[in-house]
Order: C-alpha cells, then structure tokens, then sequence
C-alpha cells in the first residue's frame, strides 16, 4: 500500500476520533485558536526584469514604478506571510535570487553572514534585491517558471557549471555580490557548496580584440580630416596564459522546498510586461508535465496548443508547454513526503501591457481555472501595480490557519 495514502488514512481516523471525544464532552472541553495557528503561506514573486522595463511609464520607468510599488506592499505589517523572490532576464531565468522565509524573521537567521538585527526578510528583499534589479534583454519566462517549479518541489539543481557560483553577502555595500547573474541563493538548496574544487586549469590572458581582415582608410570628400580606419574582420587575439584554480559544486545540490506543512497554500505571483522570447529548458519543462510522452521535440508537441493567431509567434514558440507546467503546480501533488496534495497556484500580473491582447490572452490562460487556478490582473500605472499586488497578499493571507493539537481544559471532578 502506499505509504503516504496509509499515513493519510491514519490522521483522517485520528482526527475523526478526536472530534467524536470532544462532542461528547463538550461542555468540559475548550479548543483554544490564536494567531499562532496560522499556518503561513508561501508567496514566491517572479519578476520581469528584461530590457522593456526600461521603457518609460508616465515620468518614471517600468522597473522604477515595479521598485515602489514592491517597497510600498513588502514593507507593510503581516501577521503571517513568507515571500521570496526572483528575476528572470537576458537567455535564460535567474536561479532563486532569496528563499521563501518568514516575512518578519531576522535576516540573519536565514543568512548568518547577515548582521543580526540589521535586516528583517522584508526589509532585506527590498534593499538588497527589488532596488538593485536592472533591466536585461530578453524575457525568458519559460526557464523561471521551470526553476521555481524545482524550488518547490525540492528537486536537483540543473545547469550548475559555471553558472552556480552564488552570491556573498557583502556587509559594506549591504547587498549580495561576486556570484552568477544565474546562480540560486545559497540558503536555497542543500546537498553541496561552492568552493575550490582542488583542480585547475589554463586561460589565456592579455588579450585584445585585433583587426585581421581588410584593415583600411577611408576618407569622405577626399579630405584627411575626414578619413577612418575600418575593418572587415576581428579576432580576439591573446599572447599570454594563466593557471586559475577551478571551481564548483562538491555534490549535486538540491533546493529546499518551502513547503513544510500540509496546510500550507502555496503561490507564484508572475509579473510580466512583455511576451516570452527565450528559453533555454525546453525539453525540461516538456519532460515534467509529459512524463508518459517520448523525449525530446515528442513531449514538446504534446503540450497544449498555443494558436499563432490567438497568442503570436513568441507566445507559441516560447510560451509553450508553460500552461501545461502551471497546470502542473495546481493539479499534481509537489510535496509526496506530506500527507494530502500540496499544489501551487499562480497569479498572472501583466504590466502596462495596454493593448497587447495576446499577452494579455497567455497571462490569463496560465491563471485561469483550467491551469494556475489563481487569476489575472492588469495594471498600467503606479497605483495600480500597488493594489495589485496588495489585492493578491490579502487574498493569500486570507484564512491561512492551519490545524494544530488543541488546548484541552480538562474538568478534574469528573
């Protein structure tokens, strides 16, 4: 029999037996609720910081009001609420840029490198994060959702190579640096840490970019003043090596799961202001939500139809198989170790997207009924962004108290 559904069977006759004992003892027996009980949720905020941010919205920028408005709703009271976040940007999506904690805890006690008492979580994600995000090229939506998909479930870390050196807490610049623009927070993952690897390896050095193909003069109006030189070919010519000591992971790591209780809900807020146009975990997203299917260019045909005409090329191309991966998260139990299903839901937020109706189509699918299970909310200005987001965390925060053992009073004289 299967371990979790016996388990689960156990505590459903537990708790029936527990219900039938204090009914029939009503009157001598007092269950007492408090704010302790609540079960936080998870909220894990993915962020658009791809260059189209960069593009101005009244007298600020996207990414300026996207800042404000974050600084405005995370600096806010909550009883009980953990939040995390990343950014996706450039070819493929930023790894876990801080963990899903307890928004009032101590910094400190998620990163000891953190002088104690200096940074609550809240605090610290605006600082240290949300007002050192820049805007970055493309909008690799598909290979964030796929990492926060992982984060969630507690799977492997892929792609590590190279791209897993995290970043240090840096104390007199008060942010995080020296790490991969893809790397995941250290407190993120277990299993293996980042060092020297105790190999090493060669590099070239004192290189320059040099011209070795029609280098020539060309001058306008047959005047001197007026000549440049020009190039057909360059190369990046170096005349020297070195010996660097090569580093990385000494074990596979694996993320952390915020997800550790079974009344837990569990979220992703997406924001978006542009449509997905890169990608680079394709078959991985593929493989997850058509596990039954082949591999390869198989698992990605078989993922829900995107309509050219009704989403467009990027949308069809790139937003591919997303649907089916939120689907995923909501339907399809991310946690086995604990008893019940543990899904995700997924907001959609698409940002001063104004008449882009096929992103504003695709945002909607992922959060509709079918697939996120969340909802869809536009926002084309400051204010709006904030009762957004605030709109969301109340609704999250809304009811999230879980079952815990019971106070019982117990009357001595019978």
């Amino acid at each position: 029999m299967n371990i979790k559904y016996l388990l689960t069977i156990i505590a459903t006759v537990a708790f029936s037996l527990v219900g039938v004992t204090f009914s029939t003892q009503a009157e001598d027996t007092e269950i007492f609720f408090t704010e302790s009980n609540q079960t936080a949720p998870n909220v894990l905020f993915m962020l658009d910081t791809s260059g189209s941010m960069d593009e101005k919205l009244g007298d600020q920028t996207r990414m300026q009001i996207l800042k404000n408005s974050l600084n405005q709703v995370l600096s806010r009271d909550y009883i009980a609420l953990n939040v995390g976040i990343m950014d996706f940007n450039r070819n493929r999506g930023g790894g876990i840029d801080f963990p899903v904690k307890d928004i009032n805890v101590d910094a400190h006690d998620v990163d000891p490198d953190i002088p104690e008492g200096e940074f609550t979580v809240g605090k610290l994600l605006i600082e240290s994060f949300v007002n050192n995000y820049i805007s970055d090229t493309f909008t690799p939506m598909g290979d964030a959702f796929y990492r926060a998909s992982s984060y969630f479930r507690g799977d492997e870390i892929l792609y590590t190579d190279g791209w897993g050196k995290p970043h240090r807490w840096n104390n007199n610049k008060k942010k995080y640096e020296g790490g991969h623009v893809y790397s995941d927070h250290s407190k993120s993952y277990e299993g293996a840490k980042w060092g020297e690897t105790g190999l090493q390896g060669t590099r070239e050095t004192n290189c320059l970019n040099q011209c070795v193909s029609g280098k020539r003069k060309e001058c306008r109006g047959g005047s001197e003043n007026e000549c440049v030189t020009v190039c057909d070919r360059y190369e990046n010519i170096c005349t020297g090596t070195e010996t660097y000591n090569i580093e990385g992971f000494d074990g596979i790591p694996k993320y952390i799961s915020p997800i550790i209780n079974q009344c837990q809900k569990n979220y992703i807020v997406l924001l978006s202001d542009g449509e997905p146009t890169s990608r680079l975990m394709r078959d991985n997203i593929a493989e997850r939500v058509k596990p039954e299917s082949h591999v390869g260019d198989w698992n990605f045909n078989n993922c829900e139809s995107l309509d050219v005409g009704r989403f467009g090329e990027d949308v069809s191309n790139y937003g591919r198989c997303l649907p089916d991966l939120t689907k995923y998260m909501s339907t399809v139990d991310q946690s086995p170790t604990l008893i019940g299903d543990q899904t995700v839901t997924t907001y959609t937020v698409g940002f001063a997207i104004e008449d882009n109706n096929k992103l504003r189509e695709f945002l909607k699918l992922l959060s509709d009924k079918d697939h996120g299970q969340g909802d869809y909310f536009d926002a084309n200005s400051a204010g709006e962004l904030v009762k957004v987001f605030q709109s969301i965390i109340d609704t999250v925060t809304t009811g999230s108290r879980g079952f815990v053992a019971p106070t019982v009073s117990i009357d001595m004289d019978n």
